[in-house]
């Protein structure tokens, strides 16, 4: 997680980046000390000997993941938003040269071309094992930079498997996404889904799956494979992180309202028995609540107007015969 707002936000005497917009000891309430009062001992620390550093990371992370939490509350309440098409299966399309990986590893890539504020979220492959059962290491490549993005242990047992990749990438500007996801098939058979390796109900006809009937086709790598052997479940998301480092300077005063409150809430649930945490509760109490509250009323006209300029959300939809690939549409 990126915080777009700490080179823009001070605590005197704890965060000064010269780049800072905003002091959190504007608000009432507030002041260097009280964050070295409410400091526990497990914040303190070789380079941060009062924990303050510590407390003020805990407080920032906080205040984004709440901003975060409530602009996409604030922005599911208009029906112009959506935040996420729906997901997609994929299967290989053809063996290709264009995907070079390292030896052994063989797989399906996908290509988003850049659109604003969105991230590719790769959910899960899914294959047939005929082999016995056995452990793989799933790669996560990005194919534009040769760049691995992430690597993840799974078993994978003799027949179906649903391997858990989780992995998201957001849209850089002017950036399309190619990203490879596969593992070393060595020694492996995998059965396609469609049939082709005999793969029959009782009835003798291939087994056919509903969630993979009429699947999208993508580049594989997958030689010696047939194309039909490994999915990929994906789709399009909003990306928070990019939609707020857009909006970072009209969302600033509610983080810094955020960060208010949240050092409100560290000062009445401390253990620390001191002149700080001990006195004044009751203003406490209210500055943690009314912060908070002022935080969400400053998003919600933010929030207006990001609706504004998203008037829709791409989704991933069927290629083109004659050009495979995945393309943005909308649901409008």
């Amino acid at each position: 997680m990126s915080n777009p707002f700490l080179p823009l936000v001070s605590l005197k005497g704890v965060h000064e980046p010269t780049t800072a917009t905003y002091s959190v000891n504007d608000l009432p309430g507030i002041s260097s000390e009280l964050v070295s009062a409410v400091s526990e001992e497990e914040d303190i620390s070789g380079t941060d000997l009062e924990g303050t550093l510590a407390t003020w990371g805990r407080v920032t992370n906080q205040a984004y993941v709440h901003l975060q939490q409530k602009l996409e509350a604030e922005l599911s309440k208009s029906a112009d938003f959506v935040n996420s098409g729906p997901d997609t299966t994929f299967c290989g399309e053809w063996d290709t040269d264009d995907i070079t990986v390292r030896n052994g590893i063989h797989g399906l890539a996908i290509c988003v071309p850049y659109i604003p504020d969105s991230a590719v979220e790769i959910a899960k492959l899914i294959c047939m094992n005929a082999a016995t059962a056995t452990s793989v290491e799933v790669v996560v490549i990005d194919l534009s930079t040769g760049v691995q993005l992430a690597s993840m242990e799974h078993d994978l047992a003799a027949g179906y498997n649903e391997l858990e990749i989780e992995f998201s990438k957001a849209c850089q500007i002017g950036r399309s996404i190619d990203v490879f996801v596969g593992f070393d098939m060595t020694g492996l058979q995998l059965l396609d889904f469609e049939g082709a390796h005999g793969w029959t109900h009782g009835g003798g006809y291939p087994i056919e799956f509903g969630n993979f009937r009429q699947p999208k086709r993508i580049r594989s790598n997958l030689t010696g494979q047939s194309p039909g052997c490994l999915y990929m479940q994906a789709g399009i998301r909003t990306s928070y992180e990019t939609l707020i480092g857009r909006y970072k300077k009209r969302l600033l005063t509610a983080y810094v309202h955020f960060c208010g409150s949240l050092l409100m809430t560290e000062k009445l649930g401390s253990s620390n028995f001191n002149l700080f945490t001990n006195t004044n509760r009751e203003f406490t109490a209210e500055q943690e609540k009314k912060l908070m509250d002022d935080a969400v009323a400053f998003i919600k006209p933010v929030a207006r107007e990001i609706v504004r300029d998203l008037k829709t959300t791409p989704v991933l939809v069927a290629d083109p015969e004659n050009q495979p690939g995945i393309y943005p549409s909308s649901y409008v």
